[in-house]
């Protein structure tokens, strides 16, 4: 009957145990998680900034082309002028 006992306690303890190591396994994928949305969300946004930079660099680079354009015909106007 003892035996019955200590084996029962035993499984209990074991049980218990188990519970205990699954809910901190739980609790680290949440952690995980919580981590791996703050890194989409980061990701997201500098995709965002990155998205901005490239329509920033085409305007300046158009903007350039007009004033270089603008500049070579200055140039031709003032070599007529001499």
């Amino acid at each position: 009957m003892q035996v019955h006992r200590n084996i029962s306690v035993h499984s209990e303890m074991e049980s218990k145990k188990s519970s205990e190591e699954t809910a901190h396994i739980k609790s680290s994928t949440g952690i995980c998680d919580d981590a791996r949305n703050k890194v989409e969300e980061v990701i997201v946004s500098l995709s965002s900034i990155s998205e901005e930079n490239a329509a920033s660099t085409e305007e300046t680079t158009a903007s350039m082309t007009e004033l270089n354009q603008t500049i070579e015909q200055l140039v031709e106007k003032s070599k007529r002028v001499k």
